[in-house]
């Protein structure tokens, strides 16, 4: 359902992999109802399905990006996702519609799929040879490529669904998503910042139980320091329990394209009439991005550096909010089971295991990740929610 005065000619692209797919054009509508069911084979739970909504002759819509992997196991879901696009005027985003759509993620079994968690993401090639700086820098010309390729197939699907769904912000640099990566720092770091406020107040005194608290939880972890690891763990299972009551009990809809991140919603009419009106304006920033290719580069780097940083946080945080259910019940089994053998059994041999493990010889380091660093690549970030800019901005 489309937001606006206008009735458009609608058609919608998907994109899974390599797999594209262009719905046949509904005209003259606000309301398109396609009532298609479509069956993709999953190689990787991690990956993301991506679905574009187009009004001919040269209207993009926006698009919806859901990560297979927080969807729920042998059951339909239903999602209602908005349709978002960047504003030229405002720097922010405004709504274009809704788009319902609905799943049903099959997983024939929970042993293939814990061995497809634990082995690397990517293929071994990737991490005995990585990419270098020159082939980070052709990947935006395959993608060029990728999208001139799909516009002359039949039916055709045009740069401006192609470029917006292939668009990668590591690859291609993008103001409103470098704010977005500061933002979503800013607000992975809200815990920790909760924690610095509550021994800030602590050190006041404003509230003398919570001082003596504080006071009295110090003098414990320096007399018995071997129970601030036992704390440690308990409370980490305490978390991973209310992600879980909160994933059991909660509403379990899929998450939906994060708008505040770049902003929040602009509902502005004088900002929409002016963009109807010169519908090529792309402001300022084209000739800004002509001259300074070098400033560009180094604004891609930093916002690439952030980003990374706010991953790392967003995916520990995700560990206990199980977004993605499978590796949030690994880790809890995890944790158990090192709990108990921190209770039950001497700690010694466990730390000296560790240490041996990361001080070893070069030899005998493999490339390839382990399992439970495989696991935690896997975990679901707010990148996936982040709206592409718009293909004339490009």
């Amino acid at each position: 359902s489309l937001q606006g005065v206008k009735t458009y000619n609608v058609y919608a692209v998907l994109h899974y992999g390599k797999h594209w797919a262009k719905l046949p054009t509904i005209r003259n509508c606000r309301v398109a109802d396609y009532g298609r069911r479509y069956s993709l084979a999953i190689q990787e739970p991690s990956s993301v399905l991506t679905i574009a909504v187009m009004g001919e002759p040269d209207k993009y819509l926006g698009l919806a990006r859901v990560r297979v992997s927080s969807l729920p196991r042998n059951q339909w879901s239903e999602s209602t996702q908005p349709l978002y696009v960047h504003t030229n005027y405002s720097g922010r985003i405004k709504k274009r519609g809704f788009m319902d759509l609905a799943f049903y993620f099959e997983c024939p079994g929970l042993r293939k799929m814990l061995k497809r968690y634990i082995m690397p993401p990517n293929r071994p090639r990737h991490y005995f040879e990585p990419l270098g700086k020159f082939e980070l820098d052709l990947l935006r010309f395959h993608h060029e490529a990728v999208s001139a390729h799909l516009a002359r197939q039949n039916p055709p699907i045009m740069e401006l669904a192609s470029v917006p769904m292939l668009f990668n912000p590591e690859i291609t640099f993008d103001l409103g998503m470098a704010k977005a990566n500061a933002k979503r720092l800013i607000d992975a770091f809200e815990n920790v910042m909760t924690i610095y406020g509550f021994l800030l107040a602590a050190c006041t005194w404003k509230s003398i139980p919570r001082g003596l608290l504080v006071n009295f939880g110090l003098v414990w972890a320096i007399v018995y320091p071997i129970w601030v690891l036992y704390l440690s763990l308990g409370l980490m299972l305490g978390l991973f329990l209310q992600g879980y009551l909160r994933h059991l009990w909660g509403p379990g809809k899929v998450l939906e394209m994060d708008a505040e991140a770049l902003g929040g919603v602009y509902d502005r009419t004088q900002a929409e009439e002016l963009e109807e009106q010169n519908p090529n304006y792309s402001g300022p920033l084209s000739t800004l991005k002509a001259k300074y290719q070098e400033l560009e580069q180094k604004g891609l780097t930093v916002s690439n550096i952030i980003g990374k940083m706010a991953a790392v946080v967003e995916k520990i945080n995700n560990i206990f909010t199980f977004s993605d259910p499978t590796i949030s019940t690994i880790m809890a089994c995890g944790v158990a089971l090192l709990l108990l053998w921190c209770v039950f059994l001497p700690i010694k041999p466990l730390l000296v295991i560790a240490g041996l493990y990361l001080m070893r010889h070069p030899r005998f380091r493999d490339p390839i990740p382990p399992p439970p660093v495989n696991l935690i690549t896997r975990l679901p970030t707010r990148s996936d929610q982040l709206p592409p800019p718009n293909p004339k901005d490009r």
